[in-house]
Formats: C-alpha cells, sequence, structure tokens
C-alpha cells in the first residue's frame, strides 16, 4: 500500500500545483479488486475550474493528468500485465470437439441461408434432405 500512498500524494501534488486549472482533489477511493486478474483499481475525482460546458477545457486537463498518472505509474513499477487465460480441458469439451470433426465430414450439413442459394458451406446446421 506505500506506492499507492506515494502514488495519491505525487497525484495530489500535481493537481494542487496547477490551480489555473483545478481547485482541489475531491476523492481517491479503491473502485474495483479483482483477486483473479491480480490488480486493483482506483477512482480518482477531480473539482475542475471550468464549468462542465467548457468542454474542451476540461478534456484537456484530463488528457494532461491521465498522461502524468499513466508516467507515474510506470515510475513507481504499478504495471499490469494480464495472466494468460487458462483453457481447460474436460470430456466434455473433447466430447464437443470430436462432434465437430465429425459434423465437418458429414455432407448433409449445410448452411441454411446459403443452401437456398445452391451455396453449401459447412457450419454445423443440419439440413433434412
Amino acid at each position: 500500500m506505500e506506492t499507492v500512498e506515494i502514488f495519491k500524494n505525487e497525484l495530489f501534488e500535481y493537481i494542487k500545483a496547477r490551480p489555473r486549472e483545478w481547485i482541489r482533489p475531491l476523492a481517491f477511493r479503491m473502485n474495483v479488486i479483482s483477486a483473479d486478474l491480480g490488480y486493483v483499481e482506483y477512482f480518482v475525482l477531480l473539482n475542475h475550474r471550468e464549468s462542465w460546458q467548457q468542454m474542451g477545457a476540461l478534456k484537456n486537463s484530463l488528457s494532461d493528468v491521465q498522461q502524468f498518472c499513466f508516467e507515474l505509474s510506470a515510475s513507481l513499477g504499478m504495471g499490469f500485465e494480464s495472466p494468460p487465460l487458462p483453457i481447460q480441458m474436460d470430456a466434455t469439451s473433447v466430447s464437443c470437439f470430436s462432434d465437430l470433426l465429425s459434423a465437418a465430414n458429414n455432407p448433409t450439413l449445410t448452411d441454411r441461408n446459403n443452401a437456398a442459394k445452391g451455396n453449401n458451406q459447412l457450419t454445423g446446421d443440419v439440413v433434412d434432405e
């Protein structure tokens, strides 16, 4: 958690150093905990000087903050790499796979939409002949 506190303090200092853009940071909250994927997501709420109608100024300021957060997280080693998803093979999935293989060799399997046009492509839909 020490790295998160450093990130929060640096971000808040960045915001406070730009009083012509930002009034103040309002919140820094934990939003999502994904233990399975190995990350925690935080929510940052900031108060901008411009009204919401000044969308251009808001987007520019927000873009600057996002860039700062990206660079700060990289410098603190807070990167995230998605783990590879596991492939589960069991008797059911092997059975389904063998059914698909046998279906591909069965000439009575055609695509219903293309069958009416005379174009017979194997897709696994059974057509009664």
